[in-house]
């Protein structure tokens, strides 16, 4: 398995609510083009993400199942990403002075991507979960109470208010899925977005 750590200046509570939210996903896997379902009760063990991968025109959709879910401390994901094939992904959370550790190990499990010898796949690996790291980060430094909501950044958006119901402007995500049957089979047309939590 490809491992990198970050030391982030929030705490492991901060990073878990964004691990928590799936619909931030595709804001912080790198890769992940946009999210199209999240299963109710995300991430406990067997619920899904339904996401896409890629760029458009060119992207696949694919789904991300949770397989271990210990709030504050551990998520380990199946990602299938095909025609590429499987990754199993462990992401640690660890308390320290100061903030927390957060560790990403991943690897090739299924598929294709098992051909590649390791030392390739973690050329590719490494610097994709730092810069996941990063994000994620910022994403976390956003939801800890103990920070600025801005991150020092003047006129940033916070991520938590993306979804801003605007009449006649903006259709957010919730009310199309309650308009139309869901494409995700496991997704009652009824699943809300961030915007009602």
């Amino acid at each position: 398995m490809t491992t990198v750590e970050r030391v982030m200046p929030c705490s492991a509570a901060a990073v878990s609510r964004v691990l928590a939210d799936g619909w931030l996903h595709a804001t912080w896997v790198v890769g992940a083009s946009r999210i199209r379902a999240v299963a109710e009760g995300w991430p406990e063990p067997g619920t899904r993400i339904a996401h896409s991968f890629g760029i458009w025109p060119v992207v696949v959709d694919d789904e991300t199942v949770s397989r271990a879910w210990t709030p504050g401390a551990v998520l380990v994901l199946q990602a299938r990403g095909w025609p590429a094939g499987e990754a199993r992904v462990r992401i640690t959370v660890a308390e320290i002075d100061g903030g927390c550790r957060v560790r990403i190990s991943e690897d090739a499990v299924r598929g294709p991507g098992t051909l590649v010898p390791r030392p390739l796949r973690g050329l590719v690996l490494r610097p994709r979960n730092t810069e996941a790291l990063r994000r994620l980060e910022w994403l976390a430094l956003r939801a800890d109470p103990g920070h600025s909501a801005d991150g020092g950044l003047t006129g940033a958006v916070d991520p938590a208010r993306r979804h801003v119901a605007r009449p006649g402007v903006l259709r957010t995500r919730a009310s199309v899925l309650r308009t139309r049957a869901s494409p995700v089979p496991w997704i009652r047309s009824s699943s809300r977005g961030p915007e009602h939590r």
